[in-house]
């Protein structure tokens, strides 16, 4: 009879089944749950002595999907930033005049829109990233 260790447990099982790592897997499923599918299967037997098998569980990929869709997203500057440093800049050089202003009403109104609306989603995004629960995650993200 081997012994099955898992987070601190020692389980006790058939010889046949612990030495095969889908049927321990198997066998271990619906009591130890889902993360034990990708456990890292470890047995040491020593001379006259029962097969102890260990599991560790591994980091999932949880969370790296979030991670993949934020790398992927595109980078762009608020449009309402833009417009803003463009009037600043020409108000700066002594090159723009109210009605030059007034003429980009519907363009700083569009700007808007757009900026509250990502100011929406990432409100969102934010919320939802501090209501998540903490994962392992296997990429190192430098500077942080």
């Amino acid at each position: 009879m081997a012994t099955v260790k898992f987070e601190g447990r020692a389980i006790p099982m058939d010889d046949a089944i612990a030495g095969n790592d889908e049927l321990l897997k198997q066998a271990l499923l619906p009591h130890l749950g889902p993360e034990i599918a990708n456990a890292t299967v470890s047995r040491e037997q020593k001379e006259g002595q029962a097969m102890v098998v260990t599991l560790v569980k591994k980091a999932g990929p949880k969370g790296s999907k979030v991670l993949d869709a934020l790398i992927k997203a595109p980078e762009q500057v608020n449009p309402v930033f833009g417009l803003a440093w463009m009037i600043q800049w020409n108000e700066a050089r002594g090159t723009i005049h109210f009605l030059d202003v007034m003429d980009l009403q519907p363009a700083i109104e569009a700007a808007l829109q757009v900026g509250e609306h990502e100011e929406k989603h990432t409100s969102r995004a934010v919320n939802r990233l501090k209501k998540a629960d903490p994962a392992i995650s296997h990429q190192i993200i430098v500077g942080f």
